[in-house]
């Protein structure tokens, strides 16, 4: 499983910023759900993902912090 968690912890997001954070990691890790918290205090989770945080590349943590608006922090 992978969990990421706002670094701040006050970041609420919008349907449509989890709709894009959805789209980036069923596109681009192997799974097939993703449940994103839209806050306070934002969340992402992605349950069937048999491996670990480390499979995500710098590129899409990056994308995905962008689309946050904050770092994130796997919790």
């Amino acid at each position: 499983m992978i969990r990421l968690v706002a670094q701040d912890d006050t970041v609420e997001l919008s349907e449509e910023q989890a709709s894009k954070i959805t789209f980036w990691l069923l596109e681009f890790l192997p799974a097939r759900t993703c449940e994103v918290s839209v806050g306070p205090g934002a969340a992402i989770v992605v349950p069937d993902q048999d491996r670990g945080p480390e499979y995500l590349t710098p590129g899409l943590l990056s994308q995905l912090e962008a689309l946050v608006g904050c770092a994130l922090r796997v919790s």
